[in-house]
């Protein structure tokens, strides 16, 4: 594992619903204490070379391995020098570990094409590795992640005269925050108030986004920096009235399922496999080619938020897990 936001939340779900003592948690980096991971969490930290070594015999021992997301050279090497080990491989597809074949190492694309199982909900991510890496792996439908789970809280919206309006999901540069900008600002309506979450991505790229955010809008464009909890960030989700994530590429999930599963309008690329992920529950969310601030039909409202709640709740996850993680 990569020490991410995700992966805290995961190892406490796995420990609360599941035996603890069959699994071990491994992040392939230096040890350092993140997003509420603490050495209460048991985790081990392995990053060099004696280190990978340890790791491989950890894999050698285990009956299952799960890989959150392919992030490191070093686990990519040791996969494919041991190709033996991939069939018991289940490797949990994030997005950018695949996305753009190009700029992936031969390793990356030997580990994708031979790796027994892939885990996803996004059947569009699994047709995507087939077509691109030649992935012969069986599909394993799971949501995977708590960040994928909506949770139906009761949190006070907008109360504001302003139209509240989030912007992409972090500072990647792939989330195209000027042409947004540059849409909105065509609406030629000065009640639009811009948000923008950069605190997640390239601190540079963050930067630059709110100056032109600042210099479109002025006071009505507010870059949010800093690294919130989850309930914090669900506070905020709550006071928007529309949001817009533009990245052609799986980005923004969790975002896109809250700001649904809230009655609010969300505009997604249509190139995205979110788009279409969320077309095939029957979930409608809008093209951001099109960006219009028209309120969101009632009837539309409803059984948006109605799909979210049947198709992304805590037991689906569990059922999901629990068919495979043990």
């Amino acid at each position: 594992m990569v020490l991410d936001k995700f992966m805290v939340p995961f190892i406490d779900f796995i420990r609360a619903r599941f035996n603890v003592d069959d699994h071990k948690f491994v992040f392939v980096t230096s040890e350092k204490y993140l997003f509420g991971l603490t050495p209460t969490h048991e985790a081990e930290f392995l990053h060099t070379d004696n280190d990978i070594q340890l790791l491989e015999s950890y894999i050698y021992q285990s009956k299952k391995v799960i890989l959150h997301g392919l992030w490191r050279d070093k686990v990519d090497a040791l996969l494919v020098k041991n190709k033996e080990i991939l069939g018991k491989c289940y490797w949990v597809l994030w997005g950018g570990d695949f996305y753009f074949p190009a700029k992936h190492s031969e390793a990356r694309k030997a580990v994708i094409q031979g790796v027994g199982f892939l885990v996803t909900a996004n059947t569009g991510d699994v047709e995507y590795v087939r077509q691109n890496y030649n992935a012969s792996g069986q599909h394993v439908n799971c949501i995977s992640y708590l960040s994928n789970v909506f949770y139906d809280v009761e949190i006070e919206g907008n109360s504001t005269q302003f139209i509240n309006v989030q912007v992409g999901n972090s500072a990647a540069i792939n989330n195209n925050h000027k042409q947004v900008f540059e849409s909105l600002a065509q609406l030629n309506n000065n009640k639009i108030k811009v948000f923008c979450p950069l605190s997640y991505g390239s601190r540079t790229n963050a930067e630059e986004v709110s100056r032109i955010g600042k210099k479109i809008f002025g006071s009505r464009f507010v870059p949010l920096m800093d690294f919130w909890d989850f309930n914090e960030y669900q506070k905020f989700l709550a006071t928007m009235d529309y949001a817009i994530f533009d990245a052609k590429r799986q980005q923004g999930f969790s975002n896109s399922l809250y700001l649904v599963g809230m009655g609010k309008k969300v505009f997604i690329n249509e190139c995205s496999n979110i788009h279409q992920y969320f077309s095939g529950f029957g979930i409608q969310v809008y093209n951001s080619a099109h960006i219009d601030i028209s309120p969101l039909d009632n009837d539309v409202k409803c059984q948006n938020m109605k799909l979210v709640r049947k198709y992304f709740g805590e037991q689906r996850l569990l059922e999901s897990l629990s068919e495979w993680i043990n």
